[in-house]
């Protein structure tokens, strides 16, 4: 038995009837084949089920650059949310700043998930032209979706952050609250000490703890 049944037995097991299976395949053929299971990723991305795609994408995420971007920013389009979200995900980890225009349309997806995987994403590729759009989704919107574009702010860096961040450490929930401590303490500056100093005083032991890790950043 060589590399030829090996590779055989993985493109079959991309077939199976379950997903975990599918996906173990998938990850292990990218990483045994490269750029070369490239085919085979991609046509099972476009006709596999949404956990089979999900499972492709984290596959192609394997093989990086181009062959894997270019998928991915197709899939933010197509597909069910947890491929969305999931293409979103990748998107930042693979700091591929070429998808922050395709990225921006997510932070009005329908679906929480989605806005979730799109604003950590932005945040992480430092895409500045994002700030306007994650600034108003601090307010009317569920706490994860809050907290998330509160917790970008110290990445994006826009004007108003530290105005915005400290005004949340007390009118949020405990969610947003942790979120605006952890962003202050990125972003720094006498304002952002004074009010991590106050909430390192708080009823909640959780807001206390970013407070005070926040305070060792900025010492650091």
């Amino acid at each position: 038995m060589g590399v030829p049944e090996r590779l055989a037995g993985l493109r079959a097991a991309l077939k199976d009837s379950e997903a975990e299976v599918r996906a173990a395949a998938a990850e292990a053929l990218s990483r045994v084949e490269g750029v070369a299971a490239l085919p085979k990723l991609l046509e099972q991305l476009h006709s596999g089920d949404g956990g089979t795609q999900v499972a492709m994408l984290y596959a192609l995420a394997e093989l990086g650059g181009q062959v894997a971007t270019a998928p991915l920013v197709a899939a933010l389009t197509s597909g069910e949310a947890p491929v969305r979200a999931t293409a979103a995900r990748l998107l930042g980890a693979l700091a591929a700043t070429e998808a922050i225009p395709a990225l921006l349309p997510c932070l009005r997806d329908s679906v929480t998930s989605v806005r979730v995987a799109a604003i950590a994403s932005l945040a992480s590729l430092r895409a500045s032209e994002a700030s306007d759009e994650v600034l108003a989704l601090l307010d009317g919107e569920e706490d994860e979706v809050a907290a998330t574009a509160t917790r970008a702010l110290g990445q994006l860096e826009p004007p108003q952050a530290t105005t915005v961040l400290i005004a949340a450490l007390g009118t949020r929930s405990e969610e947003v609250q942790i979120a605006a401590a952890c962003a202050l303490g990125e972003l720094g500056g006498s304002a952002a000490e004074s009010a991590l100093l106050q909430a390192a005083r708080s009823s909640s032991a959780e807001l206390r703890k970013a407070a005070v890790q926040s305070l060792g950043r900025l010492a650091a």
